[in-house]
């Protein structure tokens, strides 16, 4: 008899005290007869009612402890313990709401796979953060041993976190980055990389942690050719407007080993009004411009400074 809380395939449903008062008035009679005096103020039905209550206690307190397990509802404690599952830690300072609108924007599918490496190290050191890894038992092409990962971190990402080193006093940027690496790597996987960190472990072993800074390539050239569009018009400062544009959207576009890809700038370059068609060129010395992508190492990313981005126009 599933008296209080029921748990199946539909999830969670409760019963109210008068529910669980009549599961245990037809369970008494079962036993001892339909003729058994049940009424409140009957001895039996006292007995009834200490039963009901005690039913009813344990089913706030398994709804109390089911809350604590939801992310939407937990709190404290409880929102932390959540937290360390999914491989995050509450930041200094982050409120309930804070911390729980992060952890619900989370891939849980599984945090040490590469999908949910990926999105944990965007969010605890940088979004342009990238990875490479090699499931293969012999090293590939790009220097990679078997059964390996490297984290790729952007120069100026890693410059960032070094200048913390100088305000906030027992801060090491290679720990940090370790560290976080440490939480979220797959078990028996080496990480690779040009740089070291020291981890920790739960039980405060320590372990070095290996990842990869990266540098820019050599800054690239934009040529932009676009015409007026009748129904509109450019404004007066329209090519400044799609250089400052176009440069803004590069510096997140640009990540680690992401090819320039010529016509993807065209969305940034369709927020000035007046703009009907648009010719997106690139080039690596400024002199020779062509629709083709810039192939981009999987040890570097793309730099575009405003100053190499060229608008032609009526």
């Amino acid at each position: 008899m599933a008296i209080g809380v029921i748990l199946d395939e539909n999830g969670l449903s409760v019963k109210s005290y008068r529910e669980i008062r009549e599961e245990l008035e037809k369970g008494m009679q079962g036993i001892f007869g339909s003729e058994l005096i049940l009424d409140p103020s009957s001895p039996d039905g006292q007995l009834i009612d200490l039963f009901g209550y005690a039913y009813d206690e344990v089913k706030e307190a398994l709804l109390g402890a089911i809350s604590g397990l939801d992310v939407a509802s937990a709190q404290g404690v409880f929102l932390d313990n959540i937290a360390m599952i999914m491989g995050q830690r509450r930041n200094g300072g982050e409120s309930d709401d804070e911390l729980r609108s992060r952890l619900l924007k989370v891939d849980n599918k599984g945090l040490a796979t590469f999908d949910g490496m990926l999105t944990y190290l965007r969010d605890q050191i940088h979004g342009t953060v990238t990875m490479a890894e090699n499931p293969e038992p012999e090293q590939d092409a790009d220097g990679n041993p078997g059964h390996s990962f490297v984290v790729f971190i952007p120069q100026d990402v890693y410059e960032a976190l070094e200048e913390k080193e100088e305000t906030e006093p027992g801060f090491d940027a290679d720990n940090y980055i370790a560290q976080k690496i440490w939480n979220c790597k797959p078990a028996g996987i080496r990480a690779h990389g040009n740089k070291e960190g020291v981890a920790n472990d739960t039980a405060q072993m320590t372990h070095t942690v290996k990842f990869s800074v990266i540098t820019s390539s050599t800054p690239f050239y934009m040529k932009i050719t676009v015409t007026e569009y009748t129904e509109e018009s450019l404004p007066l400062n329209y090519k400044a407007a799609i250089k400052d544009a176009v440069a803004e959207w590069a510096l997140t576009e640009y990540t680690g080993g992401k090819d320039v890809i010529p016509q993807r700038a065209i969305q940034a370059i369709y927020k000035v009004q007046g703009i009907d068609t648009v010719t997106v060129e690139v080039s690596t010395n400024g002199t020779t411009f062509s629709t083709n992508r810039i192939s981009i190492d999987a040890d570097k990313y793309a730099v575009l400074p405003e100053a190499n981005i060229e608008v032609v126009g009526p």
